[in-house]
């Protein structure tokens, strides 16, 4: 086995004509817009649009109900938006407004016959700072890369960014990363600029003013770029020693509190063999904690995975025991605004079977359901996008599209502990699994040892 490291997860360098993974699948590909070719004299753009706007109200009519848009509306503004479109340039513009309102964590391009390049005025890239929104202010919720170099560290307050308000430079960020992609959820937006957000052309140098943990002013100056580090939406707040990993998506490790921690930062279709080997590196342990914080989705097998958590011989919530070292105690589950797709689908199944106690700073993204695809008659472009939620017997019956799964209990990220090299969710999690988990929202109950 070899150790993880946090960078170890970091998403790989953007393709031109590429969506792939996570955050294309999120539509939050690096707040990427295509950069179109010369003019079409011979293109009908109002028909473009048109077009893909009134399958999308006809193939999505639930799922928009549901989230309470008014296509109609939507369609008779951006039709009439379309009227004046004269380039290709223009044409994808429009063509980004509409996932935008789609409001929908899986909706984005899937065809695209322009390059990708960068969006408005040219690439933007991480300096190695992630953000996080606390009582109306923003702070350093990690700090990696050239950022962590210049000794910036997390729980600091950002006062300032590039001599502006920090929530003002951040409150830019996100309308400019929810005019052309979709977010499932408002908290989804919240959350996940707090990482595209902090980012500006290549090269650039930005300054920034912090506050401390002593409350002192500290001016720092990043350059932004792929070298500096960061840009990869990372779940842990502190990484817990170093972790055994188990191919490139699952990673484990025995806490000093002995409890046992398994991160999950995406899910392959092997997931269910992966927790066995996690399981059995693990051994012995008084708990366990699954973190799926910033899990970016995939695919598995629900009745392999599940009966990894179930006894041998037995059944729980109707799904069998599997695997040849099933885990039988108790669990904790982190999650956040960016847990999205097949990742909430787990985790809301662990709760909704009353296995798992759920904990984290806010609900899941919200974003996942069957997709269906609609493509230009030009064929300048396709998008895909959700028709129908998934798990529709989560929430009382409302599913999971536009809603996400609830934590049974919210860790807020306090300034003041992460500032102390403490990860709040993990902490919180090792607090719970020291005596038996709340009854109301865990029926499980571990077999005596």
């Amino acid at each position: 086995m070899r150790t993880l490291s946090p960078l170890h997860l970091f998403l790989p360098r953007w393709r031109p004509l590429v969506l792939s993974g996570f955050l294309a699948a999120a539509g939050l590909s690096h707040a990427l817009t295509p950069v179109a070719p010369p003019l079409d004299e011979g293109a009908d753009y109002a028909a473009d649009i048109a077009h893909v706007l009134e399958e999308i109200g006809e193939n999505a009519a639930r799922v928009l109900k549901d989230k309470d848009i008014d296509w109609k509306k939507v369609a008779k503004r951006l039709n009439k938006k379309a009227e004046d479109i004269e380039s290709d340039q223009e044409l994808i513009d429009l063509a980004s407004e509409i996932i935008a309102e789609l409001h929908d964590g899986h909706a984005r391009f899937t065809k695209v016959e322009v390059d990708m390049e960068g969006f408005g005025d040219g690439p933007r890239e991480s300096g190695g700072l992630s953000l996080f929104p606390h009582k109306g202010k923003w702070y350093v919720l990690r700090s990696v890369g050239a950022a962590d170099s210049s000794g910036i560290k997390a729980g600091w307050e950002v006062v300032k960014i590039g001599g502006e308000k920090a929530k003002d430079w951040m409150a830019r960020a996100k309308a400019r990363l929810t005019s052309s992609r979709g977010f499932s959820t408002p908290r989804a937006a919240d959350w996940i600029v707090g990482t595209w957000g902090v980012n500006g052309p290549d090269g650039d140098s930005c300054k920034f003013e912090f506050k401390d943990e002593k409350r002192k002013s500290k001016k720092k100056t990043l350059t932004w770029g792929r070298k500096a580090g960061g840009g990869r939406l990372l779940g842990p707040v502190v990484y817990p020693g170093k972790l055994k990993s188990v191919g490139k998506d699952v990673a484990y490790q025995k806490l000093e509190s002995g409890m046992g921690y398994v991160l999950v930062a995406k899910v392959p279709g092997d997931l269910h063999e992966a927790f066995d080997e996690a399981i059995a590196g693990l051994g012995e342990v008084d708990g366990l904690i699954l973190d799926f914080r910033a899990n970016m989705g995939g695919g598995y097998d629900r009745d392999a995975v599940l009966g990894r958590f179930v006894p041998k011989g037995q059944t729980f919530g109707g799904e069998k025991s599997a695997g040849p070292n099933p885990y039988t105690g108790q669990i904790v589950v982190l999650v956040d605004p960016a847990t999205i797709s097949a990742g909430e689908t787990i985790v809301g199944e662990l709760k909704e079977e009353g296995r798992a106690y759920l904990i984290g700073p806010g609900g899941t993204h919200g974003a996942s359901g069957s997709k269906k695809e609609t493509t230009a008659p030009s064929g300048k472009f396709a998008i895909r996008y959700v028709v129908a939620s998934n798990k529709q017997r989560f929430n009382g019956g409302r599913g999971v599209e536009g809603i996400g799964i609830e934590p049974d209990e919210i860790v807020e990220y306090d300034p003041k502990v992460i500032v102390q090299g403490i990860d709040p969710c993990i902490q919180r999690a090792e607090e719970l699994l020291q005596k038996p988990l709340p009854k109301k929202a865990v029926t499980y109950v571990p077999p005596k040892k």
